[in-house]
C-alpha cells in the first residue's frame, strides 16, 4: 500500500535532521502528485460535478486551524461572496477549515491532508492557503506557493510591509539542486533548524531580506487580521497567508488578502 511506502521511507528518516525531513517532504510532493491526482483529484471532481455542476470561484485552505466548524466555513464563504460579489447560485466559494498536519507529517490523517494539498494544487484547484509559519515555510520549498510579485502590484505588496515572509532565491537553488542530487550536504545553512522555535508567535521572527542575497516575497503574516484574531484560529502560532502557484483565480486570492484586514 501506499501508506506503507511511504511510513517505510520515513522510517529511513529517523535522526537525520529537519533538512533531510524537508528534502522527504519536497520530494514526496513531486513524486506522489500524479497518484493523488487520481486518488484524490479525480474522485473530488466527479462529486463535485455531481453534487453541484457549479464553477469554483475561490478555494482556500486554513491549515492546522484551531476552529474546525463546518457552519462556520460556510458563514465565511458566504460573507466573502457577499465581499467579492461572487453569486452563490452560480460559483462555488470554498473555505476549508479541517485539514491538518504535524509537524512530523507521518501519520494516516498527515499523509491525507499532504496528497490533498497536492491533489488540488495539481488540478489547479487550490487557490490560497493560510498556515503557520512551519509549514509555510515547507510549502515555499515545495513550490506550492508563487512569488507575491507575480500576482501583486508594487502598490499592493507595499500596504504589507513589515508583513511579508520573505525567502532567498538563491537557498531556494540550492535546495533543488540537492534534493535533485540527493546529497543534504549541499542543503543550505538557513534552512530551518528548531521547528518549535517557529511554531511559538512569542518567538518567531520574520526573515530578514537584508540579508538576502535574491529576496522572494512569498506570504503575508496575518496574525493581526480581523478575521483571524476574531476566530483566534491560530491562537498559539505565527500565521502566514501564501497564493498557490497553480491558481487560474490569483485575482480572487489577492482579494481575499484584502477582505481579512477589511
Amino acid at each position: 500500500m501506499l501508506s506503507d511506502e511511504i511510513k517505510e521511507q520515513y522510517k529511513k528518516l529517523e535522526g537525520q535532521g529537519i533538512k533531510a525531513h524537508l528534502a522527504w517532504f519536497w520530494e514526496y510532493y513531486k513524486i506522489e502528485a500524479a497518484i493523488a491526482v487520481i486518488s484524490v483529484g479525480v474522485v473530488v471532481g466527479i462529486i463535485q460535478t455531481i453534487v453541484s455542476h457549479r464553477p469554483t470561484a475561490f478555494n482556500v485552505m486554513f491549515l492546522n486551524a484551531s476552529v474546525t466548524d463546518d457552519y462556520l466555513s460556510e458563514a465565511l464563504a458566504e460573507d466573502y461572496a457577499q465581499y467579492a460579489g461572487i453569486n452563490l447560485k452560480e460559483y462555488d466559494v470554498v473555505f476549508d477549515l479541517r485539514e491538518t498536519l504535524s509537524m512530523e507529517g507521518d501519520s494516516q490523517y498527515d499523509m491525507g491532508t499532504v496528497q490533498k494539498i497536492a491533489a488540488q494544487s495539481a488540478a489547479r484547484e487550490l487557490d490560497a492557503m493560510v498556515c503557520n509559519a512551519f509549514h509555510f515555510y515547507n510549502y515555499v520549498y515545495n513550490g506550492i506557493f508563487t512569488d507575491l510579485r507575480d500576482a501583486m502590484t508594487e502598490q499592493e505588496l507595499a500596504q504589507y510591509e513589515g508583513k511579508i515572509f520573505y525567502v532567498d532565491g538563491k537557498d531556494l537553488k540550492a535546495f533543488n539542486e540537492a534534493v535533485e542530487k540527493m546529497d543534504y550536504s549541499l542543503m543550505p545553512e538557513t534552512l530551518i533548524t528548531d521547528p518549535e522555535e517557529w511554531q511559538s508567535k512569542e518567538s518567531f521572527v520574520l526573515p530578514d531580506p537584508g540579508e538576502m542575497e535574491d529576496p522572494i516575497p512569498f506570504g503575508i503574516a496575518v496574525g493581526d487580521s480581523q478575521l483571524i484574531t476574531e476566530y483566534s484560529f491560530y491562537p498559539r502560532s505565527a500565521s502566514f497567508f501564501g497564493i498557490a502557484a497553480s491558481s487560474e483565480r490569483m485575482p480572487a486570492a489577492t482579494a481575499f488578502l484584502h477582505y481579512l484586514y477589511q
